[in-house]
């Protein structure tokens, strides 16, 4: 018990910090600017932002979308997974234990993108999400937060979650959804 007390005294002394990787040797600090109470998202602001081409999403819309269009879910799935082997399991425990800088408690390929395609199979309007996008370009806990996007790179969706029941369905929430709930975070964005 008295260890205990005193690793939680350890801990009043660290301060949380949120980290974006655009691969292993390039992070950025992040804040949280604002968390919905609708979705599972929070906006988060980075403090030294890179010179990067963003996604644009002032021009995604499911207008003309149909059944059997083409999508694709990105996303770093690595990076949430669990060790498959036990040498795997071991190099995880030395790493978190001997970790001294955020990039070691991670192996490089958790930082490696994947791409996986699909069909949309349906849209369809769920009360406490508005307008889910089902698809059949995997996801898993990685890729979530991720974009669902077009055959032309637009951003339509954010992937969300899977069908754990063995069921290849993925879902998507229509990017139309989380700019309108953007906007009412009253934050200062303009959609490029």
């Amino acid at each position: 018990l008295l260890q205990s007390i005193r690793q939680l005294k350890n801990l009043e002394k660290l301060e949380p910090k949120i980290w974006v990787f655009f691969g292993i040797d390039k992070k950025y600090e992040a804040n949280i600017a604002s968390i919905s109470e609708n979705f599972d998202f929070a906006v988060i602001s980075l403090v030294d932002f890179p010179k990067l081409k963003p996604f644009d999403l002032s021009k995604s819309s499911m207008d003309g979308f149909v059944r059997g269009s083409k999508v694709m879910s990105l996303g770093f799935p690595a990076s949430s997974r669990v060790a498959l082997t036990e040498e795997e399991s071991m190099i995880n425990l030395i790493n978190k234990s001997e970790g001294k800088v955020v990039q070691d408690y991670f192996q490089k390929n958790d930082f490696e993108y994947v791409l996986k395609s699909g069909e949309i199979s349906v849209m369809k309007n769920k009360d406490e999400y508005g307008t889910i996008i089902e698809h059949s370009a995997a996801i898993s806990s990685g890729n979530s937060g991720g974009p669902l996007v077009d055959s032309n790179g637009l951003v339509v969706g954010i992937n969300t979650w899977y069908n754990e029941n063995g069921e290849q369905n993925y879902f998507s929430i229509l990017i139309s959804e989380i700019r309108s709930e953007i906007e009412k975070l009253n934050l200062n964005i303009s959609w490029k």
